[in-house]
């Protein structure tokens, strides 16, 4: 486990929280399908290590990638005392608070930016989620779904697309190629092999060739 692996209260994650939220899933009816993989698996904490040892389902791989749970956290869900407001998380958000938005009367949660994250590259401050109980619900207040930026002036912008857009072949590649994400090294290769590249001529009477129509 990396040292600096932190809940969103500050504290540090441990092989505790990882043993506490294991046992959880097999003694308790928290995630019964779960439960039901782990039945036949004994789980120790070995101390520098934590072993599974028995007849495996290969859902196992499945279940090693589930989200981990604080060990305090665990114990309020055993004795009955979680609430919301005490949940804790150890990626880029955590939970703000759960309403009832007055203007549509859906069930709305929100996440804020988490402040003790490791995670780097978290630019938008606050997601909200909007549950809605139908589609006609959802399409009369779509002019309520929004993302919000965290700048001097906050900007709205729609983040949900009702209707269909046809991108043209080039528009897609282009999409690609300038994205910022992609490796510098890969987006050259690409232009090249772009550039490079003979295409059927657009003027067969004429006999020209295109090499690049993209750009």
């Amino acid at each position: 486990m990396k040292n600096d692996n932190k809940w969103s209260d500050g504290t540090f994650i441990t092989k505790d929280d990882i043993f506490a939220t294991y046992q959880l899933l097999k003694d308790t009816d928290i995630n019964k399908p779960i439960k039901n993989i782990l039945a036949n698996i004994t789980i120790q904490d070995q101390g520098d290590y934590i072993q599974f040892s028995g007849k495996a389902d290969i859902l196992m791989l499945d279940i090693f990638l589930y989200p981990i749970i604080q060990k305090g956290v665990a114990e309020k869900i055993r004795n009955g005392t979680f609430a919301l407001n005490s949940f804790l998380s150890s990626g880029p958000y955590v939970f703000e608070k759960r309403e009832v938005e007055e203007k549509t009367g859906v069930d709305k949660i929100s996440l804020v930016k988490n402040m003790n994250t490791a995670f780097s590259g978290t630019y938008v401050e606050k997601y909200v989620y909007k549950f809605f109980r139908d589609p006609d619900s959802l399409l009369s207040n779509k002019d309520t779904l929004n993302l919000v930026y965290p700048t001097d002036k906050i900007n709205t912008i729609p983040s949900v697309r009702f209707s269909t857009y046809n991108y043209l072949l080039p528009q897609y590649i282009a999409l690609f190629l300038n994205s910022e994400k992609l490796n510098p090294s890969l987006r050259s290769l690409l232009l090249s092999g772009i550039g490079n590249t003979k295409f059927a001529s657009l003027d067969e009477k004429k006999g020209k060739i295109i090499q690049n129509p993209f750009f």
